[in-house]
């Protein structure tokens, strides 16, 4: 039951359209803007909300997918994961993770970042809180029930 409800926790909605979140989406590892993609493949729409381009000067890009957006859905700018505040590649762990600077930061050049690719970010961190949280209570049900055995 509850894979079932960490796996749903991992679809959004952005309007009408659904989308799936995926830790290992190439936007959590980059250390520079994404390639564009070309707009023909996303038959002339924005990734986000799907409205269709009027003219090629309404085109503007994410710079974490390279998916074409229209400029209501690119909400605003981040950093790329992988830069502290100088601009260096930051070093992961062994699981990948980012090991962030002394401060806490990642900040860096910021990026134009879409709505799609924003909520991923937030989806990220509440998963990896959420999956946390399970396993402490995990952890503290299986002493609980060992303390139960033992009566």
């Amino acid at each position: 039951m509850i894979k079932v409800m960490l796996a749903d926790s991992k679809c959004f909605k952005i309007g009408d359209n659904e989308y799936e979140f995926n830790d290992q989406d190439p936007i959590f590892s980059l250390d520079r803007p994404a390639n564009r993609q070309d707009h023909t493949a996303e038959k002339g729409q924005c990734v986000a909300c799907r409205t269709t381009f009027k003219t090629l000067k309404s085109l503007n890009y994410c710079e974490f997918c390279g998916g074409p957006v229209c400029k209501i859905c690119l909400v605003k700018q981040r950093p790329m994961p992988e830069h502290d505040k100088s601009g260096s590649i930051l070093k992961t762990d062994s699981s990948g993770e980012i090991i962030t600077s002394s401060s806490g930061n990642q900040s860096g050049p910021r990026h134009h970042i879409c709505k799609v690719c924003d909520r991923k970010f937030y989806v990220r961190e509440l998963v990896k809180a959420s999956q946390s949280t399970i396993q402490d209570q995990a952890a503290e049900i299986e002493a609980l029930r060992r303390q139960v055995e033992a009566l």
